[in-house]
């Protein structure tokens, strides 16, 4: 989808793909999608995620390049660009060895923590508990088992024309903070109102550990009128973020 958009081409976008806009945000099916029976649900789609490799990611030993961007569908890519679509705050905690989810919230109001965890806390298994109420919401964000705050961003990507997800955790929320993230908490603009070019630069500390941590920058700034219209657009991928069970990101101990 070109940055410019019109509504004939978010109609166009929506009849290709089986969709129509519903106002209260979640996507819902217009007809009947070739092959398949019975009703649609939001949670039937799912849009690709996309990671930064590290030298310590598995997928380097498959031919992919530490710095780079890969989507779970297989793309790879030097850069991304993209218009935000949907910030989805939410909270992960994850055990800090094997990467397994122990607990997650969408919304850093309920999580879901695991059976085992759950016991451990004096909970219901199975249940919903109120982050507020579990003694893990003030854990050190930067200790490495603890439950953390993050971003899910539902994205454009204006090279391939495609909807993903990208999370925005650790020492890289500040750089999104500043050029997306608080403007939109604070209710200034939304999270379409520019888009914007992700790279990677590779960092080291004292200890001479390195890492590839994501560089962002805006390279469009939107008149009202793009902004009314990404706006409509946005509207389709109201999806909630995927709840991964085991980690996608490899784990810096030392961010």
């Amino acid at each position: 989808m070109p940055a410019r958009l019109t509504q004939e081409t978010v109609d166009e976008t929506v009849k290709e793909q089986g969709l129509v806009v519903s106002k209260s945000g979640p996507l819902a099916v217009t007809g009947q999608p070739q092959g398949m029976s019975g009703e649609i649900d939001p949670s039937d789609i799912v849009l690709p995620f996309a990671k930064l490799l590290q030298k310590t990611s598995p997928e380097t030993n498959e031919g992919h390049d530490a710095g780079h961007f890969l989507k779970s569908s297989g793309a790879e890519t030097e850069h991304l660009e993209f218009v935000a679509l949907h910030i989805a705050l939410g909270r992960t905690f994850y055990d800090g060895d094997g990467g397994k989810l122990i607990c997650a919230s969408m919304d850093r109001r309920m999580g879901k923590p695991s059976d085992d965890f759950a016991a451990e806390l004096g909970a219901v298994p199975g249940t919903m508990m109120a982050c507020r109420a579990c003694p893990h919401n003030e854990d050190d964000p930067f200790q490495k088992l603890g439950c953390k705050l993050d971003y899910t961003l539902t994205c454009y990507d204006l090279r391939t024309e495609e909807p993903f997800l990208y999370r925005v955790r650790g020492s890289a929320q500040g750089k999104f903070k500043q050029r997306l993230i608080s403007a939109v908490v604070m209710g200034s603009k939304p999270p379409w109102f520019a888009a914007f070019e992700m790279t990677s630069v590779l960092k080291t500390n004292e200890r001479k550990q390195s890492w590839y941590a994501p560089e962002l920058k805006p390279i469009q700034f939107f008149t009202d009128e793009e902004k009314a219209q990404w706006a409509a657009y946005a509207q389709q991928f109201s999806i909630a973020p995927t709840v991964h069970e085991v980690d996608p990101d490899e784990e810096i101990p030392f961010e």
